[in-house]
C-alpha cells in the first residue's frame, strides 16, 4: 500500500492506493494469529483491540494526526515487543521495544542511516519543534515496513536504533 499525506494549513489530504498483499489471505491470518497483534491509540487508555490485517495497520498509520489519533501502539503479545509511532503521515517518529511487559522495557527510537534524510522532512518541522531532526522522521510507507519487520522478527533494516530514556 502506498500512502501520501499532505498537510495544508489546518486541512489535510490523504491519498491511498492499494496493492494486493503478497501472501495468500490464509497465510496472512495464520501469521497474524501466531504473533498475536493488538493495537491501541490515543484516547483509548489501556484498551487494546486485535489487529485483523496488515491493511488495517496501513489505514491506522495513514490517519495519524489527520482526523485520527496522534499516536498508535501495536504490540505482539507472543513475542513481547511493540512499535509505537506519532506524528502525521509526512513525518512520523517511530520507537520500538523488544522486552515489553517487563518493569523497565528498553525503548529505541529509529534514526535513518547516515546520509539518508527524509525529503519531506519540512512537513514535520512545525510538529516537532522540540528537537526532532530529519533523521528521526519517516513516511507512512516506511513506518508500515518497520512495523512489519519489528513485529515479525525483532530487527529493522536500514535504520539506527537510539536508546530512549523516559
Amino acid at each position: 500500500m502506498m500512502t501520501i499525506g499532505v498537510r495544508n494549513g489546518p486541512r489535510a489530504t490523504i491519498q491511498l492506493s492499494t496493492q494486493a498483499e503478497t501472501q495468500p489471505d490464509a497465510q496472512l491470518l495464520a501469521e497474524l494469529e501466531e504473533i498475536d497483534l493488538r493495537w491501541r491509540a490515543e484516547g483509548m487508555g489501556m484498551q487494546y483491540r486485535p489487529l485483523s490485517s496488515w491493511l488495517e495497520l496501513d489505514l491506522l498509520l495513514a490517519r495519524l494526526g489527520i482526523g485520527g489519533p496522534d499516536y498508535i501502539i501495536v504490540e505482539s503479545l507472543a513475542r513481547n515487543r511493540f512499535v509505537q509511532t506519532m506524528g502525521d503521515p509526512g513525518a512520523l517518529i517511530i520507537e520500538v521495544c523488544g522486552n515489553a511487559g517487563t518493569p523497565h522495557p528498553d525503548v529505541w527510537r529509529l534514526r535513518r542511516a547516515p546520509g539518508d534524510v527524509l525529503p519531506t522532512a519540512s512537513l514535520g518541522a512545525v510538529l516537532f519543534e522540540g528537537g526532532m531532526d530529519a533523521e528521526n522522521l519517516f513516511t507512512v510507507d516506511e513506518a508500515g515496513r518497520v512495523f512489519r519487520e519489528w513485529l515479525r522478527g525483532g530487527a529493522v533494516s536500514g535504520v539506527v536504533l537510539e536508546r530512549v530514556v523516559y
